[in-house]
C-alpha cells in the first residue's frame, strides 16, 4: 500500500499509480489480509500515523478510482470491530 500513500494522504495528487490499485486489488481479494484491510478502511490512528493521515474521502473515491469492490459487509464488520 505504500504507493497509495500520496494520493490518500494529498488531495493534490490528482490520482493513485497504477501500482497502487493493483497491490490494492491484492488485498482486497486475499481474505487473510481483511485486519490490514480495516485499518485502511477506517483509517486507524494506531497504524495511520506511521504513514500519515489518511483522507478519508480519498479514501471513499479510492475504491472507485481503483475500480475495486470491497465487499459491504467487510466495511461494516470494520467499522463495528473498532466501535466507530
Amino acid at each position: 500500500m505504500y504507493p497509495c500513500i500520496p494520493y490518500l494522504t494529498n488531495m493534490s495528487v490528482p490520482a493513485p499509480p497504477a501500482v497502487c490499485c493493483d497491490n490494492f486489488r491484492s488485498l482486497v481479494n486475499d481474505d487473510t489480509m481483511d485486519i490490514c484491510l480495516c485499518h485502511i478502511i477506517t483509517s486507524n490512528p494506531n497504524v495511520t500515523h506511521l504513514i500519515g493521515i489518511i483522507n478519508t474521502v480519498r479514501m471513499l473515491f479510492f475504491l472507485f478510482t481503483c475500480d475495486t469492490y470491497v465487499p459491504l459487509q467487510l466495511i461494516f464488520d470494520c467499522f463495528e470491530y473498532f466501535n466507530i
